[in-house]
Order: C-alpha cells, then structure tokens, then sequence
C-alpha cells in the first residue's frame, strides 16, 4: 500500500510539471494537455464577423433579439441567407420576421467585421472594424 502512495506521489508532480512545461513553451504534447486552446499564447485583439439589423430609430438588434427562435438558430439562419445563398425567397421571408420584430418600416441588414481588445484593465472593448449593408428590408 506504502509502494502505490509512494508511486502517485512522484507521478503527479512529474505530470504537472509537464504540463506546466507544455503550456509555457506553447507545445502541443497530447496526454498533457490535449487541446490546443490551452497551450498557444492568445493575443490580445480577435475579429469577429457578425449580422446586424439596424432600424429607423438608430437601434441595433442582434438576428436573436428580431427572431423568435433560439438565438444560435437565428443567427445561423440570418447568416444563411444573406451571406452564404443567393435566394431572394429566403431573404424576403427573413426580412418580413425582422420588420415584425423591430416593428419598424424600414431595416437595414449589415455584416459587420468586430475588433475586440483588451485595455490595461484586462476590460474587453470592441470596436466596428468594418460594416456593409448586404440588404434593406421594407
């Protein structure tokens, strides 16, 4: 019984002393830390592609907020129809929901490219990168 205590206890740190290693030099040596997530250094701005409705008001709405669907859904189905499909059916039907939805006359659909930062503060901070209006809906 000693032998087996005796046994984990210098495996456990030689392990971890491993992983340590792994994380630290930004290797990715599998049973020590599997996922690549965990072992590259992040850097501190990432660019994000997202849809926005923008209506008469000024307001900005996520395809979540305008859709009554799960909000992964909707925004999967926004994505879908005025970015990966030419289909002026689907694009009628998306924009007749939203009109609904923000209870407006008017919509403007637009893909924005998103930079977000972290500050001195570890705070996150975004900023519109660059923005287009793939379709207006009436």
């Amino acid at each position: 019984m000693k032998s087996q205590w005796k046994i984990c206890s210098l495996l456990l740190p030689a392990f971890l002393a491993i992983q340590a290693y792994a994380t630290l030099s930004d290797a990715s040596n599998y049973p020590f830390n599997a996922y690549r997530m965990f072992t590259r250094t992040l850097s501190d701005g990432v660019y994000l592609e997202r849809i926005r409705y923008l209506d008469q008001e000024g307001g900005s709405h996520t395809p979540g907020e305008v859709i009554p669907i799960p909000f992964f859904q909707a925004n999967e189905m926004s994505y879908r129809a005025y970015i990966d499909t030419d289909d002026p059916a689907l694009e009628a039907a998306i924009c007749r929901i939203v009109l609904d939805g923000t209870q407006t006359e008017q919509v403007e659909v637009t893909r924005q490219i998103v930079h977000f930062t972290r500050d001195a503060d570890k705070a996150m901070t975004s900023s519109i990168f660059r923005q287009e209006t793939l379709h207006v809906c009436r």
